[in-house]
């Protein structure tokens, strides 16, 4: 009776960790799930939005940058200017 009673205690801790563990697995996967309908929603809008408003992404891709070092930018704008008169702009 001892042997039948071992046996179905070690199914039974056998049963309570696989339970735990695909319950853990499951949770897992609706996360996982979850995430990818929400940024699937996220796409949609955004593609909706910017079609409803005529808005291009593409339209900004080609920008001049205009590099100017801050050298160059204090002496345009302290040009003439003494520090009595003042640094600041108009």
């Amino acid at each position: 009776m001892t042997k039948l009673y071992r046996v179905l205690w070690t199914i039974s801790v056998l049963f309570i960790i696989i339970a735990f563990i695909s319950l853990s697995l499951g949770i897992v996967v609706v996360g996982i799930a979850i995430a990818v309908i929400f940024s699937l929603y996220r796409l949609f809008i955004s593609k909706k939005r910017s079609a409803k408003y005529g808005f291009n992404k593409k339209e900004y891709t080609n920008v001049d940058v205009h590099d100017v070092t801050p050298n160059e930018h204090i002496k345009k704008l302290t040009e003439g200017k003494t520090p009595e008169q003042g640094f600041r702009r108009k």
